[in-house]
């Protein structure tokens, strides 16, 4: 079976057909429309609306930075689909069949993550649930036709990629290069009538930088975050809590409203996601952007002109950057000090280690 291939149409346009045949278009009047009722939704996440998160054709994304839970947000989120449960409290009105691509991580790792999620699931959703561990490469005509064979066979409603760079061996900031990816992402949604969802990175984002930035901050040129209908972003809370995250709706094409972030308490034992009623969700300040603000400004800063920055630059709390910048004197990745010409004023100035100063410029 050869790689498909997008076709098109050279004739010039006076040479064709007044009503070309099996032309893919419907010409329709506004009058026409504006006397149908809308078409439902076929809805695989809903919105609690008559709009969704993701539908049948949809094309999803989970974008984070590493270690933030990625994969624990892909595998719960392939359990609710096929039980058909609530996914951060958003409705899956059937249940659904999942194929889920692990294209990286060990077998044993997977296993063991695997065995905590599906603890306890009723034996109708194992079913519906298929794991495969290996490697692919949708540029190659022989990976392609494989997938495409698969498919066939296991009819799955959402196929899961996990991750998105181990899929393919383009440059994900080339617009040309993405839109090659997303034809054959297209081709597979219309031949088998399935959702795809697949994990991703964010870009790095410089210091001062507000965490509500859209599919901007998602890794790759807009060839392929535009082609999103959603995007379920992970940042850790700006607190100093373990295990507790921000859950971002950063893009729901289908979706009646805009989605509010999440905050989130990861249970370690279960691999689950609890949501946090009321917990108010401020701006990151993460201890890599106050070192990479630091070293940017050649090593030291003084503390105001740091806290400023994040207060104004970033939406954070300036409770929540002193309380940073205090855990990060107290196990000696920043020193403070008290440069001469602030002796009247006493304002405190930060410095990197030496040692830190190396880690950051590699």
């Amino acid at each position: 079976m050869a790689r498909p291939t997008a076709t098109f149409l050279d004739e010039p346009a006076a040479q064709l057909a007044p009503e070309p045949v099996n032309w893919p278009f419907k010409v329709e009047t506004l009058s026409e429309i504006l006397g149908q009722e809308d078409e439902p939704l076929d809805v695989v996440i809903g919105d609690k609306g008559e709009g969704a998160i993701l539908t049948r054709d949809g094309k999803g994304g989970i974008a984070a930075g590493t270690g933030l839970g990625k994969t624990n947000t892909a595998l719960r989120l392939s359990r609710c689909l096929c039980e058909g449960s609530p996914f951060l409290g958003y409705p899956i009105p059937t249940p659904h069949t999942v194929l889920y691509l692990a294209l990286e991580g060990s077998p044993r790792a997977l296993h063991r993550r695997l065995r905590k999620i599906w603890a306890g699931a009723d034996s109708d959703a194992i079913a519906r649930f298929l794991f495969a561990h290996g490697t692919l490469n949708l540029a190659d005509a022989g990976d392609f036709d494989r997938l495409d064979e698969w498919l066939y066979g296991m009819h799955p409603d959402v196929l899961i990629i996990d991750p998105l760079r181990d899929a393919h061996p383009w440059d994900e900031n080339s617009s040309s290069e993405m839109a090659e990816l997303t034809k054959l992402l297209d081709v597979i949604i219309r031949r088998h009538e399935c959702a795809i969802i697949f994990c991703h990175h964010d870009r790095k984002r410089p210091p001062f930088t507000r965490q509500d930035t859209g599919t901007d901050r998602v890794r790759g040129s807009t060839a392929l975050t535009g082609w999103l209908t959603f995007c379920l972003t992970i940042d850790r809370e700006p607190g100093n809590i373990k295990d507790r995250f921000v859950f971002t709706w950063a893009k729901t094409r289908d979706a009646e409203e805009l989605l509010p972030p999440l905050v989130v308490d990861f249970q370690r034992d279960t691999l689950d996601f609890a949501i946090v009623e009321g917990a108010a969700i401020g701006g990151k300040v993460s201890d890599d952007a106050i070192l990479t603000a630091i070293f940017q400004n050649g090593g030291s800063m003084r503390g105001t002109a740091l806290i400023q920055g994040f207060v104004h630059g970033a939406g954070a709390s300036e409770r929540t950057t002193r309380e940073r910048l205090r855990a990060l004197v107290n196990v000696g990745r920043l020193i403070q000090y008290m440069a001469p010409a602030d002796m009247k004023t006493q304002a405190k100035s930060y410095r990197l280690p030496d040692e830190e100063q190396l880690e950051v410029d590699l």
